[in-house]
């Protein structure tokens, strides 16, 4: 049986409750670790965003809690919230420590870039760029960046005066659980600042696709549909599809991490215990009602199966039936007769094949002498060829190709008079040039005395 557990009285807070494998007096609620990093053994960069609380006190879930600025700042200016509520969930205050994470190894900032890049990638981002300049960016596309990844968490964001002191107050909002200075903020892009930068924003980026696979109606249009949480028609766990099967390693792994994540909510939000039992008890029955109805969809299964085990037995056995086999056999002495006219066809057919084969033959030869006899013609065609060619000229062939020759040398002369035209024409373009880059020059050296002044 799945219940939310009393509230522990430790410094921790417990995740959200795990099925009770044969016992039905509840779950033992897991104490949480401390935010962390590491890296799986396929390489792939994994931060886990949860971190835990250093006070006994329950923790309050709602928009903004626990957040004091240190100084107003233009992120909060004008705005109920810097962090929307569905990723305010995803951490609790905790004070910031020291990275473990290997920020300067080459395969795990690797991992970073291929990550922020699909997400960037897939979220639409509108400016020009590749994987290759995440490896060393500019300061302005790092701010440009992390613009886009906090107007996924609110639309609204906008830098004040200060860039860097909005990008603290905002992480520090998502209690990012590691140290970042205004000084590293402020030379972004260079190779001793990015690496903690880099582990940021691959930080946001898993912290978002964590809430969006998490939470249904914050799913986005570009995200895969398996990562999509399922949800009941009615109550917290609403909205079931029926795209998948219910029974599917997908779908049961949605409903089981929604029924988790509203005991979690449950816990953390409700005062009242008789309050918190009650709708732990309605999520359980609607998990309850979910699994059953997947029961029942299975049970419909099998029966169909059985039925269409039914009739294979039924058709195995007809053919098992010696009338049957009387008749297959009666059958294959047909098609083996059909068979034997079918190889006899086959031979006369191959016969014929061999008469036009030699039919074919004496056709080529017929045409290899019609080739000889055209290139034979070929021949003489161009024995008379040269000897027209080899001809005088007649009289009036000569003057006309006088004719032809004084013609060509007017138009030359002509082109050479317009070549002149177009060589003096330059030289005045050439002058007017000259005067105008003087002109410019002089220009130049008074704006840079005034501009000196």
């Amino acid at each position: 049986m799945f219940k939310v557990p009393p509230r522990p009285s430790t410094s921790r807070i417990p995740y959200a409750p795990l099925p009770n494998q044969g016992n039905d007096s509840g779950a033992t609620p897991k104490a949480s670790s401390p935010a962390r990093s590491h890296r799986s053994s396929s390489g792939s960069c994994f931060e886990t965003p949860v971190a835990a609380p250093s006070s006994s006190r329950r923790l309050s879930y709602a928009v903004n809690s626990g957040i004091k600025p240190s100084r107003p700042s233009s992120v909060s200016k004008g705005r109920s919230s810097i962090v929307a509520p569905a990723y305010s969930n995803l951490s609790s205050a905790k004070k910031p420590g020291e990275d473990p994470r290997p920020l300067k190894d080459k395969a795990y900032q690797a991992d970073c870039i291929q990550n922020i890049y699909a997400f960037l990638e897939s979220r639409g981002f509108d400016k020009p760029f590749d994987a290759g300049m995440l490896q060393l960016p500019s300061s302005k596309l790092f701010l440009k960046i992390f613009e886009f990844v906090m107007k996924q968490i609110d639309p609204r964001f906008k830098y004040g005066n200060k860039p860097e002191d909005d990008i603290l107050d905002f992480v520090k909002g998502l209690h990012y659980p590691y140290n970042l200075s205004r000084s590293s903020l402020q030379q972004a892009g260079t190779p001793h600042t990015w690496p903690p930068l880099l582990a940021m924003l691959n930080w946001l980026v898993q912290t978002i696709n964590f809430s969006d696979a998490t939470s249904g109606p914050g799913t986005t249009a570009a995200q895969p549909a398996h990562l999509t949480p399922r949800r009941f028609e009615a109550g917290p766990l609403t909205n079931l599809t029926s795209e998948t099967s219910p029974l599917d390693e997908e779908g049961c792994r949605a409903v089981f991490f929604e029924f988790m994540k509203e005991s979690y909510n449950v816990f953390m939000n409700t005062e009242d215990e008789t309050i918190s039992d009650a709708k732990s008890q309605e999520m359980m029955q609607l998990f309850t009602t979910y699994f059953e109805e997947a029961r029942q969809e299975v049970a419909l299964d099998v029966e169909n199966l059985k039925t269409e085990l039914s009739r294979k037995e039924a058709t195995l056995e007809r053919m098992q039936d010696k009338s049957e086999l009387k008749k297959l056999q009666e059958d294959k002495e047909i098609l083996e007769k059909l068979l034997s006219d079918l190889i006899k066809e086959t031979q006369r057919g191959e016969k014929d094949l061999q008469g036009y084969e030699e039919v074919l033959l004496d056709k080529q030869q017929e045409l290899k002498k019609c080739a000889e006899i055209t290139a034979g013609i070929q021949e003489d065609n161009a024995l008379l060829c040269k000897r027209i060619q080899e001809q005088r000229f007649s009289k009036d062939d000569i003057e006309h190709m006088e004719e032809k020759l004084a013609r060509r040398k007017a138009v030359l002369q002509m082109l050479k008079e317009n070549r002149m035209h177009a060589g003096k024409e330059a030289s005045k373009v050439e002058i007017q040039k000259v005067k105008i880059m003087e002109e410019i020059g002089q220009a130049a050296k008074k704006f840079n005395q005034r501009a000196a002044r």
